[in-house]
Formats: structure tokens, sequence, C-alpha cells
């Protein structure tokens, strides 16, 4: 009713939250998530870049514009985080070489950083793993009739590993179903595991998104897309593609792995760290 033709709307709601509680609409997303990640994208377009326009200045010309102090705290985050230079009285602020990579990411800025971090030191995958958790849900299940079991459920996952972490027992989970080539088997794992199939499904999807950013930057090898990664991971072993992906030689770059030798760990991560810092990748 009231969207594409006159009509009338029924609310099963008391008189009183209709009357104090609820808002006649709904406040835009602008004004009521952070917006580290707008501003990001902002910063990066050529035109603010070259004008000099503050973020700031950007958001207020939006038609329902987020409030300044929501503005000045992303920018004050992103700072933190080395991703923007502070603005002064003669220059707004700007980004890092980071912050240019950062804006390319689908993601939060904290956790594509951590991405970042994780590409640079050899372990994409399970920072790709931990930073799809944190933007999705935990995949551990928690039925009200059966918190205590869930509980030690996922206790048991990071007993595992060895390492007392809610981060460590998502990563195990998710390597133990990923692994698993069988759809059926998937199920299976899930239902004995306590595990939700849907938040592992979009955890991969997720994967594959970041690891193609990753790719167009020029921070893992290059022509890594989602649609190859799922239909190559569908083919030959039913996983995400990532891991499957990321196991590949890399021809004329850097391994994925840096177990061989010291030295080799160390001129890679020198040269990833460069290109971090702006010498090489494509994610300007």
């Amino acid at each position: 009713a009231g969207r594409i033709a006159p009509g009338v709307a029924i609310h099963l709601v008391t008189k009183h939250r209709q009357d104090v509680i609820a808002q006649s609409h709904q406040e835009p997303e602008v004004r009521r998530v952070a917006l580290e990640q707008l501003v990001l994208r902002i910063r990066a377009l050529p035109v603010y870049r070259q004008s000099g326009t503050s973020a700031a200045e950007v958001c207020s010309r939006l038609l329902e514009p987020p409030s300044s102090d929501a503005v000045a705290k992303a920018v004050e985050e992103l700072v933190s985080l080395e991703a923007m230079t502070a603005g002064t009285a003669t220059r707004c602020e700007d980004l890092t070489p980071l912050g240019v990579h950062l804006s390319t990411l689908p993601i939060d800025a904290r956790l594509g950083k951590l991405i970042l971090l994780g590409t640079i030191f050899g372990v994409t995958d399970e920072s790709l793993i931990i930073s799809a958790a944190l933007s999705t849900r935990s995949p551990f299940l928690s039925p009200h009739e059966e918190r205590q079991k869930g509980e030690e459920n996922r206790q048991r996952w990071a007993k595992k590993a060895g390492v007392s972490s809610d981060h460590v027992a998502v990563l195990a989970a998710y390597a133990g179903w990923d692994k698993i080539t069988d759809k059926d088997d998937k199920y299976q794992f899930c239902r004995q595991n306590m595990l939700g199939a849907k938040t592992l499904q979009a955890m991969g999807g997720l994967r594959r998104q970041l690891l193609e950013a990753l790719s167009y930057a020029g921070f893992v090898r290059k022509g890594l897309t989602v649609k190859t990664l799922e239909e190559e991971g569908k083919r030959l072993n039913e996983s995400d593609g990532v891991r499957l992906a990321l196991s590949k030689p890399w021809p004329g770059g850097i391994p994925e792995r840096f177990e061989e030798n010291k030295q080799g760990y160390i001129t890679a991560q020198k040269q990833q760290q460069e290109m971090l810092n702006g010498g090489g990748g494509g994610g300007g």
C-alpha cells in the first residue's frame, strides 16, 4: 500500500508503540552505519583527490547527509589505521597507499588491513577465513535450548587447534568443512558439529570476492575472479576455490607459502611491503 497504488496498511502494534516509539520511516543507511568505507571511497575518486574537497564537504552534499561528527569520527579512525593522513588548515585529508588499497576491498577497513597484512606474511587463506566470519556471523550454532552444548562445541574446535580463541575455532571449523569433497557429506558435517551451512557458504562467497580484489591489486596472482574461483572449486573438490587458487604456482610472482628457505621469505616479505606502500599493484 502506498508504493505503487493507494491502499490500506494494517500494523499489529500497541498504540503506545505506534504513537511514541515507532518512527514514520527508517533513517537512511548513511545515518545508521559506520562511515569509514564511504569516506575511503570518496577520497579514492580522482575528482575529489584532485579538487582537494574534504570528505565532510562531499558528505554534506548528500540528499540526507550524515552528521558532521560521524564523518569526523570515520576520518579519525582511518587516520589511526594509517589509511589516511590528517587534514590541516590548508590541506584536506588524503589517502595513504594503504588507504588506496583498502578502498578497493568490499569489507570494513579494519578487516581489510588484517587481510593485507595476512597476505604480506603469507597467511592469506587464514586471514580471509577470519575476516569473512567477522563480516557475516559466527558459523557456530547456539540454539536457546542447546546453548551450553553449542558453547562446548565451539570450545572443542578451539582446543583442536591448540589455542583458546574464537577466531582460531572458526578457522579450524571452516577449514574442516571446506576440505570435504562431497556436498552431502558437507551437510552431514554441519549437523554433527552444530555449524550453519548457509553461514559457511556465505563466508565462502565473501572470500572469493576478497581474493578477486587482492588479485586485481596485485597482492596475489592476477586473473582470479569470483566466477572462476567458484567454478574451479566445484569442479575439482567442492571447495570454495580460494585455497586451491592460492596453492597454485605464481609464475613470476611471490609464492603463497615461504617455508622453503629463510632468504626467500625475507625477500618476498620485502617485495610485498613495497607493494603495500605504493610501489606496485593496481589498487589505485
